[in-house]
């Protein structure tokens, strides 16, 4: 029982250490985030990471957020998230995921109270509301603009400037706009990696 006792003080010291060390190294804008991330609506703090210099900085202020992020994930500078759904998140991002600069992911659109959302032909292309899901081991490139509704299928690789509209199937290498599908990739050699 004593020894039960003072293993779990010694771990929740370790921790606290481990905590103020990381708080060190990563400077104050990281403990001040860590401890006050609940002052700041969704949306501020997805602004914050967007601008933020320090990549670890920027993946804590979008988890505050609301938004999933696995594991060895790179989200790098200008990376903005638009949108405010919440269940499902906004986007989500699996296991080693590369995301480039000015990446744009946008989960909800509309034209706001203009005309052009009742317009019978403009109708089916507008997408409102849903959620993206980027999968394991995708690679999206600088300036790539994302749409509400796309899944990005594991192992794919979304090439500069590409506009997604549409689900990437998985080992797909595309680009343009809007993104088209280029080149698939061998599944059994991405999986030995």
């Amino acid at each position: 029982m004593l020894f039960r006792t003072m293993k779990k003080i010694i771990t929740n010291l370790f921790d606290i250490g481990l905590k103020i060390r990381t708080g060190l190294n990563e400077g104050p804008k990281w403990i001040f985030y860590s401890l006050f991330w609940w002052c700041y609506p969704a949306t501020i703090l997805r602004n914050k990471a967007a601008n933020c210099v320090n990549g670890k900085i920027r993946i804590l202020l979008l988890r505050k957020s609301g938004i999933p992020i696995e594991k060895d994930c790179k989200i790098n500078y200008g990376t903005l998230i638009l949108g405010m759904a919440k269940r499902p998140p906004a986007v989500t991002f699996g296991k080693r995921v590369a995301v480039a600069p000015y990446v744009i992911f946008i989960s909800s659109s509309y034209p706001g109270l203009s005309k052009l959302g009742e317009h019978p032909e403009l109708k089916s292309m507008i997408q409102k509301l849903g959620p993206i899901v980027v999968e394991n081991d995708c690679w999206i490139g600088a300036r790539s603009i994302i749409f509400p509704n796309v899944k990005i299928g594991k192992g794919s690789i979304v090439g500069a400037g590409s506009i997604v509209r549409d689900n990437i199937p998985p080992f797909s290498v595309v680009a343009g706009s809007p993104a088209k599908i280029i080149r698939t990739l061998n599944s059994n050699v991405v999986n030995n990696l």
